[in-house]
């Protein structure tokens, strides 16, 4: 299961974000384990160009836990990991 939280605030053209998240899996080879096997916690900033065109740079760190995949696509050698981007969205 996982579960995720966010908040923004826009003040004029700028809205500073951030966002949180979970990741809980049950474990087979152990019975009595049901933990938190990943996390994600993200902070940004978007700035509209236009009203139709953003751009946002963010920073994402991802750890997982108790030897589980976590946000990751294979099990990870290091449990951390940072992202970080900027990206351009446009709506049309």
């Amino acid at each position: 299961s996982t579960w995720y939280a966010s908040a923004s605030y826009r003040y004029n053209q700028l809205s500073p974000y951030i966002l949180y998240g979970e990741t809980k899996t049950k474990r087979t080879d152990i019975t009595d384990f049901d933990g938190k096997s990943g996390s994600s916690f993200v902070a940004g900033l978007r700035y509209d160009i236009r009203y139709n065109l953003s751009v946002n740079v963010e920073w994402q760190s991802f750890k997982s836990f108790g030897g589980q995949r976590g946000s990751f696509v294979e099990t990870p050698q290091d449990s951390d990991a940072n992202m970080y981007t900027v990206m351009f969205s446009f709506v049309f």
